[in-house]
């Protein structure tokens, strides 16, 4: 039995070098047609043997499920000049934020989703969660009368929807996509104490640059007394209509 094995192992070792494979394999199968039985050890050998030439397969193609010359190729990332920030950002955040301190005695009408029982608030008084909401997920989703609902009952629409209109050219990028600017300053926007910490952090590992082309200029958070009514106001505003550049200014930022 061990010189048997022992010489599976040698046609075994001669396969895995790729040397008279034909004929090793022709030598492998007629040992195992001689024999009544094989033991596990002598299957295991004879397989290696019958599957010298086999491709190994790899995390590279998938674990044979696909074919790496299919793929496109990879391009490496580019520098590209983009503005994740801008001045007509910081004004639209400014304007939104002293037009909702303007009207925060304004009584409006919310509707508890779960109970659809309505009440009036003063706008200040809101939550942000208060604010109409439109759910991109389904059923949500393929719903007209959710999207209808969400863009012509928004409070106070008039007042945004003029706003937005009238806006001076302070408050406009060349591109169109302050407003898609301004909603991702507030989306990264920290608290004082953060700012603090990664203002900090930027300084000693000399990271400013990387910061500023990431986030925006190195300065500390844009102070609004109401940012989760702003955010909730700029995202119906982009709903209702969203500069055509917006694509390619966020795959951009991406």
């Amino acid at each position: 039995m061990p010189q048997r094995l022992a010489g599976l192992e040698m046609l075994r070792q001669l396969a895995d070098a790729d040397r008279c494979l034909e004929a090793v394999r022709e030598r492998a199968a007629e040992y195992a047609r001689q024999q009544k039985t094989l033991s596990r050890e002598e299957e295991v050998q004879i397989a290696s043997i019958q599957q010298a030439d086999a491709p190994t397969w790899s995390a590279k193609d998938g674990f044979g499920l696909l074919n790496p010359d299919g793929r496109t190729p990879v391009r490496p990332p580019k520098k590209r000049k983009v503005k994740p920030f801008s001045k007509a950002a910081e004004a639209c955040l400014a304007a939104l934020d002293q037009l909702v301190e303007k009207h925060k005695e304004t009584p409006v009408t919310i509707t508890d989703s779960y109970t659809g029982k309505s009440t009036e608030v003063p706008l200040g008084g809101m939550r942000p969660y208060q604010f109409p909401r439109y759910f991109r997920h389904a059923p949500y989703r393929d719903d007209p009368q959710h999207s209808a609902i969400y863009r012509d009952k928004f409070p106070l629409a008039e007042i945004w929807l003029k706003w937005n209109a009238d806006r001076p050219r302070a408050q406009r990028d060349g591109d169109g996509c302050e407003l898609i600017r301004a909603q991702n300053a507030l989306n990264v926007n920290l608290p004082q104490w953060e700012w603090s910490t990664i203002r900090e952090w930027c300084v000693k590992s000399k990271n400013v640059p990387l910061f500023e082309e990431l986030v925006g200029p190195f300065t500390p958070p844009v102070k609004l007394n109401y940012p989760g009514h702003v955010k909730q106001i700029l995202e119906w505003l982009l709903f209702r209509e969203a500069p055509p550049e917006a694509p390619e200014l966020l795959l951009q930022l991406a």
